[in-house]
């Protein structure tokens, strides 16, 4: 269970998302670098990429080095080819789109989706935007995905888990991240990844009791009963091998079995 990596399968949820997130315009004013700089950052990429000129090494390159300035300018001045947006890195398989969302770069996200890029597209291990969005994004990025049908049951990942799994390994900001993603999905919580593990067994390792409550508030008793097929651990197992007094009381008191073995 320790440090998982990815998601489940499910039946398709079509999100439940009212509206796309407003532009914060703080985050708007992306810092638009001058004409020297920007020509100055260009040349240097051109050169560091044999000699190719073309949108795409630029964005894919500039996604690379987090520079979003230079992309902010290529986006606005629509110098790139169409597709260029969603060309993927050659090892990871990861796309510009994905690398923003990685960042929490909500403009870049906006921006490189209206310009073409695909909420569908996924990494060499399957990840898609969403996931990347659930692990490390805050809930405006999450939200401006699934506002453009991004599927939050799509398992990712080298343990296939959702997104709904990475927003529950969280550290930091974890539970609107989750609220999102329960909102936009029917069954997520009883979606297990590869080994056997639902979200709740996530955010019971993590130690966060937020999260832990909000997902014990529907299907209370079929989390609290899941047993890994390979070795019987339920959700109380994990707490109490952390010694989380906090998890094993919301734990029981949702009616996990004490004497459970």
């Amino acid at each position: 269970l320790r440090n998982p990596a990815v998601a489940a399968t499910s039946s398709t949820a079509v999100p439940d998302v009212e509206s796309t997130p407003t532009l914060d315009r703080s985050e708007a004013e992306v810092a638009k670098p001058t004409a020297a700089a920007a020509s100055a950052a260009t040349a240097e990429v051109v050169s560091k990429s044999g000699g190719s000129s073309s949108g795409a090494s630029r964005i894919l390159l500039f996604a690379k080095r987090g520079e979003w300035a230079n992309i902010e300018s290529l986006l606005r001045k629509g110098d790139f080819q169409p597709g260029d947006v969603s060309e993927a890195d050659e090892v990871s398989g990861e796309t510009p789109l994905m690398m923003a969302c990685k960042d929490n770069k909500l403009v870049i996200v906006d921006r490189l989706l209206e310009n073409g890029a695909s909420v569908s597209d996924k990494s060499s291990d399957g990840r898609t935007p969403l996931h990347f969005a659930s692990q490390f994004a805050k809930d405006d990025v999450i939200k401006l995905l699934l506002s453009r049908k991004a599927d939050p049951s799509q398992p990712g990942g080298v343990k296939n888990q959702t997104p709904l799994h990475y927003a529950c390994q969280r550290t930091q900001a974890a539970l609107p991240a989750v609220q999102l993603l329960l909102k936009a999905t029917r069954n997520g919580r009883l979606l297990p990844d590869k080994v056997d593990n639902i979200p709740l067994f996530y955010a019971v390792e993590q130690g966060n009791a937020v999260v832990v409550k909000e997902l014990l508030d529907r299907d209370t008793e079929a989390q609290v009963k899941w047993k890994k097929s390979f070795n019987g651990e339920t959700a109380l197992h994990i707490a109490a091998s952390r010694k989380d007094m906090e998890a094993i009381k919301i734990l029981c008191d949702a009616g996990a079995e004490v004497n459970v073995q």
